[in-house]
């Protein structure tokens, strides 16, 4: 047997021995001892004073580490010894080993030890080896000697059972050596001189599979013939390889047909590795369509198998592409250059994936059958990528000289390197016009019109011919695009001139590679057509060099069919290549004079200021963007400095930012749009007020759903659902204040309400969570600045209600009326105020009030006229919370408008349903009044506000609950404030914590007045009357219970330099190990 050594020094009693793993192939043995010193920290000896007959556990109670200095006296069988010393108890050595060989190979255990131990009064020889059993939790003697004192060695054997005194999860095998014997008392003690543990092993039986290392990635290259050699090694460690094979499937995991059985790969005769490449059987593999899945298998010498399926995969092919048959040279769009045309063959003929490679011949002659490699033909160098089979190949060819005439001929060729034959079948060009055409480049240079007519007549030119891809076109009379497909340079639409399509006979497409420019007096036309597609493409060779540019006085009116639904919008507007994208720039102050009705905008917008998207670039810009399909660009939409506009059901969808985007621009309205899957977000204001975002779906965006960003202040933001976004459904952030958002759904965010450094903020009658769980928290804040947000009549149906956690500023709150339909609370979470500078300098939580009355916003307005209309009144008990759109609809002497409210993306009338000019709107059904003031209106021009209910808790007992935050929670009262907490005997008005343990407080420089109330987990300071100013109206038949402890300082109530006298009267007080009841401070009027 091959002896393995390991050694370590002795220490006193317990030894931790980290022992090397053994190889499981080779048997041994291993010798722990203590010759490796004292470095070595898991080696740890122990000596104890102690009852062996008592130790339940191998760690035993009241043992001592021995010193370092122990090591050199036990590291070998010599005359030095380490002695421990017990008092009317048994003295121990304790040592502990932690054995490396995998417990699988041991067969054997056996232990040693040198020392001796006696009794000192009796002079009796008394030592025990006993090892700690695991399974039965005792220790378990092997060898003794209770002779004549003297040194002796014990040891012991174990050959079955062993390994039942190693711990299966520490590896542990604990010796505990007993000297001296018990005998009160008499003194015991133990010496010892050398310990060891030798651990028997054998090696396992070869049950280990051979190792079958896969270094083929898989043959992707398509192959045609015999010869390629494979890369996959074998090795087995233990008997040898003894038969290596493949098998080949038509299905991944050995599935599908069975191609070739198992084969023979090598008979390796039991050597350790094999990492020859090897062929397989190429004749016998499918061919396209098809994929031929190679497994492989290897056992060794004792017969144990090793499998791998799918090492890698081979594709045949032998099947040339089709030959093409409609080649066709057409005109290029520009100068030297000529476009190609044919339909795209398959793999295999016709059949399967794509071509991988054409090969272009070109020559000033025809190119016959035999001329192909003709020296006067030449290869047109190019790396298309074919397209897909029955597609048609549109590729542009540049380089050739202008006015003259070129023949062409094509072949393809499939990944495998099988080419098809070459076009050509005929001699002369008429036998092979389809396979060898020819074409005659043009020149460009300026058309412009001469007379109102078709795009496709030359007499509408001064040139006498029709534009051709070079021309670059100026139009100052009306001229009708009647083409089904053409391309010019550029497009000028002077004053007077009028480009129309006719889009009523057929499909039209017209492509310009510059700039589109409708100057003032010029017009632009796309008017719906029945079914046909009318496609403008602004072609770029760089992203945003040229695009579609409205002058002030232009108009540019683009409609598709509006019985098309959104994902078949027939009016098209687009880059010629997506890689490159053009823009709309938009300088129109005429709002009808921008009109984009059914269109279909794709790739358009670049991160270029000006060409953002459609853009509407400065101030007094106007336009309407309506049922339009905007995506795939930069921006969709972008106001700059722009107000008064209406952007109302388009989809804005895979956009680069944000899908709609609002700069400094004020008054407009956003309404029914939907906006997902944009990379930024849905909807952006950034400093733009008084606008309407009403009605709108913004979801699946990469940021926020809708976002009110920097001193985007009074907007209000109604009915609309924010969902699956992946920060926030509603965020409010940097001083936008003063919003109104209301009857929004808001679900499946991070948030679904956020709010940053923004203050004076409400949220109402909204259902947050409630359709899928916002992850971090329905509401959450930032720690940047003092935020300010109110919640009215609010539903919170997710984990987390409320996250505080970046409520750090002081200042800042959030309080919550009615929440989660329970009427007559008010939750506060935060630093809330009453009083100065605040909403509500009176705040009452009265029994028989509400808490809050009805109430309306500031209308906003989006105007094409002037005028406006009055602060709109309500009424308590019949005002719901809705948004109210009064909208002009006759625009007369005395103009009419129609009156519609409601909480979804549909506004229903209201009774009446309609409203004159000069005149009162009182609303039947919801009280609601207001005038629309004497102006010089416009069709269309638009109110907006939203009515907000009363709490309708009137006669309902009122209850504040303090929520923690890391600023804590209290109210204050301020000097302008007053507070009112009148209940009843059988229904008090209640101070109290949400949460056991949070404790709040509650403060007041201005007046309070309560009676029939109770305070509950008041903070130490209790209910705190301070300052010059503070007016106590009343405080009585109150209840004072739970107040916070705090060392020798804890008050009930606090009071100091009060500005009127106070009566407390009937207030009881639960005295709970507090110092002080009532505390007061010197004042004129105590």
């Amino acid at each position: 047997m091959k002896k393995i050594l390991f050694k370590c020094r002795k220490l006193a009693c317990a030894i931790f021995l980290a022992a090397l793993p053994i190889s499981n192939i080779y048997a041994g043995e291993a010798i722990y001892d203590f010759s490796g010193g004292s470095s070595d920290t898991n080696k740890v000896g122990y000596w104890v004073d102690s009852n062996w007959l008592s130790i339940s556990n191998p760690d035993i109670a009241g043992q001592a580490a021995f010193p370092a200095s122990a090591y050199s006296l036990v590291n070998s069988s010599d005359a030095s010894h380490y002695v421990s010393t017990a008092t009317a108890l048994h003295a121990m050595h304790h040592f502990k080993f932690i054995i490396g060989e995998d417990t699988n190979t041991i067969d054997g255990i056996s232990v040693e030890w040198v020392g001796k131990g006696n009794d000192f009064n009796s002079g009796n020889q008394y030592c025990k080896l006993g090892i700690w059993n695991y399974q039965t939790k005792a220790r378990d003697i092997f060898d003794s000697d209770t002779g004549v004192v003297a040194e002796v060695t014990l040891s012991s054997t174990i050959s079955l059972g062993y390994l039942q005194y190693i711990d299966t999860t520490t590896s542990r095998l604990d010796l505990i050596i007993v000297g001296g014997k018990y005998s009160n008392p008499n003194v015991g003690e133990i010496w010892t001189n050398y310990v060891k543990v030798v651990i028997s092993t054998q090696a396992p039986a070869d049950t280990t599979p051979p190792y079958i290392a896969d270094n083929q990635t898989g043959d992707d290259v398509v192959r045609n013939s015999a010869g390629t050699t494979y890369n996959v090694d074998f090795a087995d460690a233990g008997t040898g390889l003894d038969t290596i094979q493949y098998k080949v499937m038509s299905g991944p995991s050995q599935t599908g047909n069975l191609i070739i059985d198992w084969t023979n790969i090598a008979l390796p005769g039991g050597a350790a590795n094999y990492t020859t490449d090897w062929t397989v059987n190429f004749n016998s593999l499918y061919s396209s369509p098809g994929t031929n899945y190679v497994s492989v298998r290897a056992w060794d010498v004792a017969g144990t198998t090793g499998t791998m399926n799918d090492v890698f995969y081979i594709l045949k092919d032998i099947t040339p592409p089709a030959a093409i048959s409609n080649l066709t040279a057409l005109v290029g769009s520009n100068a030297g250059e000529i476009q190609l045309k044919w339909t795209a063959p398959g793999d295999d003929g016709t059949m399967g994936g794509s071509a991988s490679q054409y090969d272009v011949k070109y020559a000033t002659k025809y190119i016959g059958t035999a001329d192909y490699n003709a020296s006067w033909t030449h290869t047109y160098v190019q790396s298309w990528t074919p397209a897909a089979p029955g597609s048609q190949e549109p590729p542009i060819l540049a380089g050739f000289n202008e006015g003259v005439t070129y023949w062409f001929a094509i072949k393809a060729k499939d990944d495998a390197n099988n080419w098809s034959s070459w076009t050509s079948s005929g001699t002369v060009p008429s036998v092979n016009y389809n396979n060898s055409n020819w074409a005659q480049v043009v020149q460009g240079g300026i058309w412009k019109s001469i007379q109102g007519g078709n795009w496709g007549v030359g007499a509408t030119w001064d040139k006498g011919t029709v534009p051709n891809s070079l021309s670059v076109v100026q139009i100052s009379h009306t001229v009708t695009f009647n083409m089904f497909e053409a391309m010019c340079s550029s497009v000028s639409v002077m004053n007077f001139g009028t480009l129309k399509f006719d889009g009523a006979v057929s499909s039209r497409t017209l492509t310009v590679a510059g700039n589109l420019e409708i100057m003032n007096g010029g017009q632009f036309l796309m008017p719906p057509n029945t079914g046909y597609i009318s496609t403008l493409k602004i072609k770029c060779v760089s992203a945003g060099e040229h695009g579609i540019i409205v002058n002030n006085g232009g108009k540019f009116d683009v409609q598709g069919n509006i019985d098309t639904t959104p994902s078949t919008r027939n009016c098209l507007i687009a880059s010629e290549n997506s890689s490159y994208k053009t823009y709309i720039r938009n300088y129109s102050q005429t709002e009808a004079n921008f009109n984009m009705h059914y269109v279909e905008v794709s790739s358009v917008g670049v991160a270029v200021a000006g060409k953002y998207g459609i853009t509407f670039d400065g101030a007094g810009t106007r336009g309407k963007i309506n049922y339009s399909s905007i995506h795939n660009g930069y921006y969709g939409i972008y106001l700059w400095n722009s107000s008064n506009n209406t952007i109302s059901n388009n989809s804005c969808y895979s956009n680069v930012n944000y899908g709609i985007l609002l700069f400094n621009s004020f008054n407009n309205t956003i309404t029914n749009n939907i906006c997902y899957s944009n990379t930024s977000g849905g909807i952006y204001l950034n400093s733009s007020a008084n606008n309407t975002i009403s009605g709108n779906s913004c979801y699946s965006n990469s940021s926020a759903g809708i976002y009110l960003n920097t001193n985007s202040n009074g907007n209000v933001i109604a009915n609309n659902d924010c969902y699956l976004n992946s920060s926030v459904g509603i965020y409010i952030n940097n001083t936008s204040n003063n919003n109104i958002v209301s009857n929004n759904e808001s679900y499946s965010n991070a948030y679904g309400v956020y709010s940053q450094a923004s203050i004076n903020n409400t949220v109402v009658n909204c259902a947050l969570g409630k359709s899928g769980n916002n992850t971090s928290g329905d509401i959450g804040y930032d720690s940047t600045a003092v935020s300010k947000l109110t919640l009215k009549g609010c539903n919170l149906y997710s984990t987390t209600k409320v996250d505080a956690a970046g409520m750090d500023t002081a200042g800042s709150y959030l309080i919550s009326y009615n929440q989660d339909t329970l009427q007559g609370s008010v939750q506060v979470w935060g630093d809330y105020h009453v009083g100065q500078g605040q909403a509500l300098p009176l705040q009452k939580f009265n029994y028989g009030e509400l808490l809050y009355v009805s109430t309306a916003t500031l209308p906003n307005s989006t105007l094409k006229g002037t005028g406006s209309i009055s602060y709109p009144t309500t009424e308590d008990g019949k005002t719901l919370t809705e948004l109210w759109e009064v909208r002009c609809i006759n625009a007369a002497a005395t103009s009419e408008f129609s009156v519609k409210r409601g909480t979804g993306t549909v506004l229903y009338d209201d009774t009446p349903g309609t409203v004159t000019e000069g005149f009162e709107h009182i609303s039947n059904n919801r009280g609601v009044k207001f005038t629309v003031q004497t102006g010089d209106y416009q069709l269309d021009d638009v109110f907006y506000f939203v009515s907000i209910s009363s709490s309708g808790d009137q006669n309902i007992q009122k209850k504040i609950e303090f929520n923690d935050s890391p600023i804590g929670t209290k109210l204050t009262v301020d000097t302008a404030g007053t507070i009112q907490m009148i209940g009843t005997p059988a229904n008090p008005t209640i101070s109290t914590s949400a949460v056991a343990g949070t404790y709040y407080g509650f403060i007041t420089s201005g007046a309070i007045n309560a009676s029939n109330y109770k305070f509950s987990n008041l903070n130490s300071e209790g209910l705190r009357l301070q300052y010059a100013g503070t007016t106590v109206v009343d405080l009585s038949s109150g209840t004072f219970d739970n107040i916070q402890d705090s060392a020798g300082d804890s008050s009930y109530i606090r009071a100091s330099a009060l500005a009127s006298a106070a009566t407390f009267t009937t207030a009881y007080l639960t005295i709970r190990r507090v110092r002080r009841i009532i505390m007061l401070r010197r004042t004129d009027r105590e």
